[in-house]
């Protein structure tokens, strides 16, 4: 007979363990036969093709297996959460990294578009009648290549004068003018400036700038002088030297903005001619009492009748004897150039020219009718008028109006007999 226990243990080395070590073999050979017999899958990555046995059960599982990462912006078909189906193809697209800019504003895109005019539908970028693109929309998209949307803007262009509307893709003020073949001096300028950015509808003016180098000739005054002298009687005076206005040069630089004068500075000045002054002798010497002295110290004589330098006979009120200078229309003269407003016009409001004479309104009013010659007849200035007033005309002087500088020069200075009519 068997001890206690001992049957039992040998039923279990005679059943059980055989029995496990069936479902251990089992269990084995399922491994095996999985391993062996997983679906087969072909994976397309660009131009690498992989061949995998698995039997991982997604698309997904597949590629990590396969240690194959598709990118942010890459396409994978089937989708990753896809079945894996006996021979499968999977299909990996690698999306083309590329710089896209439109008008100024660019940035980096992934795109899985094949031209650039895909892509820039792909973008939501329409382009209007007149825009541009670079590359050209059928061109196909290769890695890392900028795409360009040339945006127009219509500019209303002031310059030279003109007015243009100009259409254009240029993004500056500087780059449209020189698409029109404008250029800029170094002294020129742009309203709005010339790195200013362009929109559509906007006012560009170029204001062309110029600088000249002028000079203005101004007078300058004389003063007069009064000396005494014992050549003349008390209470009577003679001019000994007539006044001369002097001449300055001054020099400016001018600036001109389209011709129009904006500013001027003087930078320098120079006198081309010192003033003379005018020279008045008072007399200081007692006044004779004899009669015959008395007559014979005025000036002024009763009146008579004489005859003109060609035998005509005239009547006068009055004959002064004076001493005569000549003046011309020449600044030096007048100290007035042509386009003054008051050039040519004398003090009494008379047009100067031949007979018109400057006298002392003090002795000879103003409008007198006059004949004047040489004291010894030798000469004759002949009929003239007392129109005119000057700076350096006092007491018994008068100034002959001639029509040339050079009739001026030779007259030089004179005693004359001046009949009042």
């Amino acid at each position: 007979m068997f001890k206690n226990g001992e049957l039992l243990k040998r039923k279990l080395r005679r059943y059980v363990i055989p029995a496990v070590a069936v479902v251990v073999l089992a269990a084995v050979a399922l491994v095996v036969c999985a391993a062996v017999s997983g679906e087969e899958v072909y994976i397309y990555d660009g131009e690498a093709v992989t061949t995998l046995k698995t039997s991982k059960r997604t698309v997904g599982e597949v590629l990590e297996e396969a240690e194959i990462i598709p990118g942010e912006f890459d396409a994978v078909n089937p989708s990753a959460d896809a079945a894996i189906t006996p021979n499968m193809e999977i299909r990996i697209t690698r999306a083309t990294p590329l710089f896209l800019k439109d008008g100024v504003e660019g940035r980096e895109i992934y795109t899985l578009s094949k031209t650039v005019g895909e892509v820039l539908s792909e973008q939501g970028i329409f382009c209007r009648e007149l825009d541009a693109v670079t590359p050209a929309p059928e061109t196909p998209v290769t890695h890392g290549m900028e795409i360009t949307v040339l945006r127009n803007k219509q500019i209303e262009y002031f310059g030279d004068g003109g007015t243009l509307t100009v259409n254009t893709h240029a993004y500056t003020v500087s780059g449209m003018l020189e698409g029109i073949g404008v250029t800029v001096g170094a002294q020129d300028f742009t309203e709005p400036p010339q790195d200013t950015a362009l929109s559509d509808g906007m006012t560009v003016r170029l204001v062309r700038v110029t600088t000249k180098t002028v000079t203005d000739i101004v007078s300058i005054g004389y003063h007069i002088e009064e000396k005494s002298t014992s050549a003349l009687t008390k209470g009577t005076t003679r001019i000994a030297q007539q006044g001369k206005n002097g001449l300055q040069t001054d020099t400016y630089t001018v600036v001109f903005h389209d011709g129009v004068e904006v500013s001027k500075e003087k930078i320098g000045s120079e006198v081309t001619r010192e003033p003379v002054n005018k020279i008045i002798e008072k007399g200081t010497a007692a006044k004779k009492t004899t009669a015959s002295s008395s007559s014979s110290g005025s000036s002024f004589s009763g009146g008579g009748t004489a005859s003109t330098a060609k035998g005509e006979n005239f009547t006068y009120r009055n004959k002064i004897v004076c001493t005569a200078t000549a003046y011309d229309l020449s600044y030096e003269s007048c100290g007035k150039n042509p386009g003054d407003p008051y050039y040519g016009i004398t003090a009494s409001g008379m047009k100067a020219g031949p007979g018109v004479i400057a006298v002392d309104p003090s002795v000879i009013p103003l409008g007198t009718r006059l004949y004047v010659e040489a004291v010894d007849g030798s000469w004759a200035y002949g009929y003239c008028v007392a129109g005119d007033t000057g700076s350096g005309i006092y007491g018994n002087c008068v100034d002959l109006f001639f029509n040339t500088r050079q009739e001026v020069r030779n007259f030089g200075k004179r005693t004359v007999n001046v009949y009042i009519l």
